[in-house]
């Protein structure tokens, strides 16, 4: 026996829902895009200079592992510039580097506040990130750049915070020069 009209209606905060998402992609299709709405200026890359310390890890803070020493890192950071945003890439100069890390953040003026977005993880990578955070309570972290620009060079802090804006380590100097001309 078929159903009755009536017993296939949607209830009506179902029908409102299915409108209110419908309008809502619509409208975000038929906007322009950030790239319509600010106005993209020149890449620029830069060299920057700044202390690092690998993170000590579990053992190290149990008193079961020595610190990790400092070393002098470089590495080249490549950016797009808007008049509000810096969207790009930082890669370490150094001979055991991974690949470009995507970077994204905030313009005022000539300071930037940048941020190192994580890698796409692994299987395992979320499988240890699991463990690091449930387990050990190791929130994950993530590097922030707070940088001051001018015509050749570049200044300001390197630090390292975890998700809840934590300060992980102190802030470390970081300094460079530009790489190439602003085309």
């Amino acid at each position: 026996m078929p159903l009755a009209p009536e017993t296939m209606r949607m209830p009506a905060a179902t029908r409102l829902a299915a409108l209110m998402l419908f309008l809502t992609a619509t409208t975000a299709l038929s906007q322009p895009g950030p790239a319509s709405v600010t106005p993209k200026k020149a890449t620029q890359s830069w060299i920057i200079e700044y202390p690092h310390a690998p993170a000590p890890g579990l053992h190290a803070s149990l008193g079961l592992a020595s610190e990790p020493a400092v070393t002098m890192d470089r590495a080249r950071l490549t950016v797009d510039v808007s008049t509000d945003s810096v969207a790009g890439t930082i890669v370490s100069l150094a001979a055991d580097a991974g690949p470009p890390r995507v970077i994204r953040g905030t313009v005022r003026g000539n300071a930037w506040s940048l941020r190192v977005e994580p890698p796409a993880p692994t299987m395992w990578d979320a499988v240890m990130a699991w463990l690091r955070e449930n387990i050990h309570g190791i929130l994950p972290t993530q590097v922030a750049y707070d940088l001051v620009v001018d015509d050749a060079a570049i200044r300001g802090t390197r630090t390292v915070i975890d998700v809840a804006g934590k300060v992980v380590s102190k802030p470390s100097s970081v300094t460079g020069k530009v790489e190439a001309p602003a085309r």
